[in-house]
């Protein structure tokens, strides 16, 4: 497997954090956004020290456009994790934190693929994000109490989330890939690698470490690249 430099957005939520451990563990090197350095650093102690060299921690937002360029300055980066979100009870603007901030990631790639392809003609990066089942097409196979709770309960989260997997769709490119994951009910539990990726599934719950292995896969796995495959026990 190759070694990647993967920007992660989210990285202090639990999975952003499973993630990130899971890809430093596996050797790719991490480029994160977090509104707090010290936070997700004490996420990672002790496996990882401030002056650790396989991880660079931008203080920014995802929501502020001009701090997600400065994670894109690395041109190294050829991996992009996104895992935003907050909670369904939470305000404007950080409701929207999923499809606002996906529109600046975006908008930003474009324009460093842009800037850069005269030095790297054949430069390509791959998005991997983390949205849920009941998002798209996925919602249509629900059984009946996964598809009470998301539309109750989930409602204005799912809608966000729609959105988020429109701005990633419409922008692919031969240049920018995706793989968009959604997980089933997440369990704050660690990888036990038994999990299934599927085009749907009636519902289902997975765990955290189980959504961050299949991510930190797709970094080099193929199979459901441009695809949005369910995940789920």
């Amino acid at each position: 497997m190759a070694s990647h430099t993967i920007a992660v957005f989210g990285a202090t939520g639990p999975t952003g954090i499973a993630f990130v451990r899971q890809a430093l563990e596996a050797g790719h090197s991490i480029v994160a956004l977090a509104r707090s350095k010290s936070k997700l650093l004490g996420l990672l102690a002790p496996a990882v020290e401030e002056t650790d060299s396989r991880i660079n921690i931008i203080e920014g937002d995802a929501l502020k456009r001009e701090d997600i360029d400065r994670v894109f300055e690395d041109t190294r980066i050829d991996r992009v994790m996104i895992t935003l979100g907050t909670h369904p009870s939470a305000a404007e603007p950080q409701l929207s934190i999923c499809s606002i901030g996906t529109e600046h990631i975006i908008a930003s790639l474009k324009k460093t693929l842009a800037d850069t392809k005269s030095s790297h003609p054949d430069r390509k990066i791959r998005t991997i994000t983390v949205t849920s089942l009941g998002v798209g097409d996925s919602i249509k196979h629900l059984g009946p109490l996964t598809y009470l709770f998301v539309t109750t309960f989930l409602r204005r989260a799912i809608a966000d989330k729609n959105k988020q997997e429109d701005i990633i769709v419409k922008n692919a490119s031969a240049e920018l890939e995706y793989i968009i994951c959604r997980p089933g009910g997440l369990r704050d539990k660690p990888k036990t690698g038994i999990y299934r990726a599927a085009d749907f599934t009636a519902g289902g719950m997975i765990t955290r470490g189980d959504v961050a292995d299949f991510c930190v896969k797709s970094l080099d796995d193929s199979t459901w690249l441009n695809k949005t495959p369910c995940l789920f026990q």
